[in-house]
């Protein structure tokens, strides 16, 4: 007699599924012979154990006759077994169709027997939906069945197994219900690791599977941790796979569904659908070592498991509701630990068997984990979804997992953010690109006044001077200098603002042999003390403004009238190129002097240039030589102020483009570029740069494709080039996003930032495209995400409003629903602003912050979370 029985929370979540996404629920099971399955035995074996499992009897109506889903143990069923013969260039792919063709819920049986037959190979496929059984239960009916059909094949009775155990359900209580809502309070479901594609906006739970095998060395490694420090193995491969997401960007407050099989001994050989996932909160924190984070995650485990007979879907709001729902859970990451394996000497037919991998094609969560452990070898199984990552994520993720763990044993004192984790092919990846050394600027600007002392050098105000005016001007400052006996190693102040005269002052000075430092004219209110803690002796002023106390005060001599027609430009004695180590311009911070090399200004990228190129005069001392000195060197043209014919215009902060931008290059400083989809399709080239925030150097620049976003660097080193480290301060790996950080090849610092830079050497870094480095000893990274990463943010955030919003012009503070946003919309901006910070983000978060402005602020503090 047929036994109706209410579905449980596990199932009715299961349900919802798979009606959404059919053939998620599907467990497929394979093994392989050259034996020819017969298949009245074959159905005789599926048939005992029918008879025997009442989970095999079980079928379930998605509507039953009260409208909701049924489930009911049948007295008797008839599951189908089939021979199909397929070619064997077709075998794989028919396997995979039929481990991902869903099984319908409509009251027939839940379970499918095919052995695919080519000319050399039989291969018994058996599909079974996860509502009737589970990873356990499979192990149980492949060996039972294949005993079975071997005796069946010989003409012989099957042989006479023990009666099957019942298995024991495990009711939700409300003490569990309390205790994981209590672990989970405050969590974020969201956290997600620094790589992979945004969260789709209708999740179709496609997925895919991708399997490694462990080394064996690094097998003893897992044997020696678990026996050092008293674990089972699983807890040394969970721990490792923690640490692998946070060290991935994750952060240290990660949630991770752990498969249980909660059998008894006395339940080992029942076949149903047993096992559950518990939301396990495990806290990595960065700077414990191994032993005592091992420890934390078993006690983790172990009150967890107290509790395992209330299930995640006990604890959350219930089954997910329609499409937005289909990956609602408290997690994105799960991991399971299967000790057994199916028999390493399988039979049939009194020919050798060997289980083969399948897949059913979708995967609910990001990254599922599976370690099969077995007595000869062990393997790692990634199961993804295909909509968040690609191959080629997992196998990078896979090799770092495997290397972690090769790694814990000679690092197990090593804090957790240093533990290594890259592969070799990491390394490959990361290998040192040095920024490119060039000849001096002062060396090639005199080469260029040589080889066009009549062209146009820079132009101001009206005014031009031709590159021999400029040289001869620079060469009249140094004599000055040279006549109040300043030379190497002295530093001279300017305290005049206007361009021209200050990029003349600074060649004069450093062919005099001096050190540059721009004062400004408020120095004239300095006391002796002020003027030498700077260690300035000489100041070049304006005609009739004074200097500083202390400081011999120079008036800046005149530029030559016309010098076109004194001949070739010859350089002088003192023209002999600056040693690397000779320091070239001086700045000044609350620390002390931070001091820029000549062999910092030999990096100097020129790369992008033009004929006549535009920069801002505004600038400070080391910008403007950084800006203007690789273009003069090349022979370019400089225009201060409007950008006239300029085929290169540099773009400050807060600046507008030129209104004529076809055939124009534009060079804009920032992390982002606003419009840039307008700039481009009015014809302009667009390059982004970012500068060393404590120098202005120049760091390094990226040009904006043409998709518009300008998100992603493919830049090429600068002066040092741009640093990419992770949450933890680590080199980031290959194909994760990071903190930008500019870094500054040549610089000396104040003995204050030294101290504090001492214990962080130059690092092999990664931008997704290009590598750089800084190299050791000059290593100041300052995080370049503060006012202008903010500003880029917020203006991405109301070009968003823009977008969803009809018929409105937003500013940073139009709220979103009060100027006729609708849920959908709202939906939409929410994925769309998850994109710009990598991370998923929720759409209450829009309910409490509506405005641009104040979004940015949300979506600032979910981005550094970790």
């Amino acid at each position: 007699m047929d036994r109706v029985l209410e579905p449980d929370d596990r199932e009715r979540s299961l349900l919802v599924l798979c009606e959404l996404a059919p053939g998620y629920g599907n467990i497929p099971v394979a093994v392989a012979s050259t034996a020819r399955f017969r298949w009245w035995p074959l159905r005789m074996a599926v048939a005992v154990l029918a008879r025997r499992h009442s989970a095999l009897r079980t079928v379930f109506t998605a509507a039953g006759a009260g409208g909701g889903p049924e489930k009911r143990v049948t007295a008797a069923i008839d599951i189908p077994v089939e021979i199909r013969s397929v070619g064997a260039g077709s075998l794989e792919e028919c396997l995979l169709r039929f481990a991902a063709t869903p099984i319908p819920l409509n009251g027939g049986p839940l379970i499918r027997v095919v052995a695919f037959r080519t000319a050399t190979t039989d291969v018994l496929c058996i599909v079974g939906h996860h509502l009737i059984i589970d990873g356990a239960s499979v192990y149980v009916l492949i060996s039972e069945l294949l005993a079975c059909y071997n005796a069946l094949e010989r003409d012989e009775e099957p042989p006479e197994l023990p009666p099957p155990p019942a298995l024991v359900p495990l009711r939700p209580t409300q003490e569990g219900r309390d205790f994981w809502r209590a672990r989970l309070a405050g969590s974020d479901s969201a956290a997600r690791i620094a790589c992979g594609a945004p969260e789709p906006d209708v999740p179709s739970l496609l997925g895919d599977t991708a399997r490694y095998r462990v080394p064996d060395e690094v097998r003893s490694v897992v044997d020696r941790l678990r026996r050092r420090y008293k674990v089972t193995e699983n807890i040394v491969f969970l721990a490792a796979y923690a640490l692998l997401l946070c060290r991935h960007g994750a952060g240290g407050d990660l949630i991770i569904g752990i498969h249980l099989d909660p059998r008894t001994a006395r339940e080992r050989g029942a076949v149903g659908f047993h096992a559950r996932v518990l939301p396990l909160r495990l806290t990595v924190r960065p700077d414990d070592a191994f032993p005592a984070y091992v420890r934390t995650v078993r006690d983790a485990v172990l009150a967890g498991f107290r509790h395992a007979g209330t299930t995640v879907d006990s604890v959350t709001s219930g089954p997910p509701q329609g499409t937005a729902g289909w990956r609602s859970t408290p997690f994105r990451y799960l991991f399971n630990h299967l000790p057994r394996r199916l028999p390493a000497d399988l039979v049939i037919a009194g020919e050798p068997a060997r289980p083969l991998s399948l897949h059913n094609g979708h995967s609910r969560f990001d990254l599922e984990l599976t370690v099969l452990s077995g007595v000869e070898e062990t393997w790692v199984e990634a199961q993804y979804s295909t909509e968040i990552h690609d191959r080629t994520e997992i196998d990078a993720l896979a090799g770092r997992y495997l290397a972690l763990l090769g790694a814990l044993d000679s690092a197990s004192e090593t804090p957790l953010r240093a533990v290594p984790i890259a592969t070799a092919a990491d390394a490959a990846a990361q290998r040192p690109h040095a920024p490119r050394p060039r000849p001096h600027p002062v060396a090639r600007l005199a080469a260029a006044a040589r080889a066009r002392p009549g062209d146009i050098a820079v132009g101001t105000r009206g005014r031009h001077l031709t590159f021999a005016e400029l040289w001869t001007w620079a060469e009249k400052i140094a004599s000055t200098l040279r006549a109040a006996e300043v030379g190497p190693g002295d530093v001279v102040g300017l305290a005049h603002g206007e361009p021209v005269g200050r990029l003349a002052s600074v060649v004069g000075g450093w062919l005099a042999g001096a050190c540059v430092a721009e004062v400004g004219t408020e120095s004239a209110g300095w006391s002796r003390r002020d003027t030498a803690r700077r260690g300035l002796r000489v100041v070049l002023v304006s005609p009739g403004r004074p200097g500083p106390v202390g400081a011999v005060s120079i008036a800046l001599p005149d530029p030559p009238e016309d010098v076109t027609g004194l001949g070739p430009v010859t350089p002088g004695p003192k023209m002999a190129e600056p040693p690397p180590a000779a320091a070239a311009l001086q700045l000044f911070s609350a620390d002390g002097p931070i001091v820029i090399t000549h062999g910092a200004l030999g990096m100097l990228s020129d790369e992008i240039t033009g004929a006549v190129v535009r920069v801002p005069g505004s600038r400070g001392l080391a910008s403007l030589v950084g800006e203007t000195m690789p273009h003069l060197a090349r022979g370019s043209r400089l225009v201060f102020g409007d950008p006239g014919d300029a085929d290169l215009v540099h773009i400050g902060p807060g600046e507008e483009p030129p209104e004529s931008l076809n055939g124009r290059t534009l060079l804009c400083e920032g992390p982002a570029v606003p419009d840039t989809a307008a700039l481009l399709a009015a014809g302009a080239r667009v390059f982004r740069g970012i500068r060393h925030p404590r120098t202005g150097l120049w760091a390094a620049f990226g040009e904006v494709g043409p998709g518009g976003s300008g998100t992603g660097w493919t830049g090429r080193p600068l002066v040092g080039g741009v640093l990419i480290e992770d949450r933890l301060g680590q080199n980031l790996l290959p194909g994760l996003t990071g903190t930008v950080l500019a870094g500054a090849h040549g610089v000396r610092w104040p003995s204050a930032s030294a101290r504090a830079l001492a214990d962080r050497p130059g690092r092999l870094t990664w931008s997704g495209e290009l590598e750089f480095t800084a190299p050791p000893g000059a290593d100041e990274d300052t995080p370049v995400e503060s006012a202008a990463m903010d500003d880029a943010l917020l203006a991405a955030l109301i070009d968003l409003w823009a977008t969803m919003l009809t018929g409105v012009e937003p500013d940073a503070d139009t709220h979103f629903f009060e100027a006729g946003g609708k849920s959908l919309a709202a939906a939409r901006l929410v994925h769309a602003a998850g994109g710009l910070v990598g991370r998923r983000i929720r759409l209450d978060l829009l309910f409490g912050a509506p405005t641009p402005r104040l979004f940015a602020a949300q979506l600032e503090k979910v981005s550094h979370a970790g």
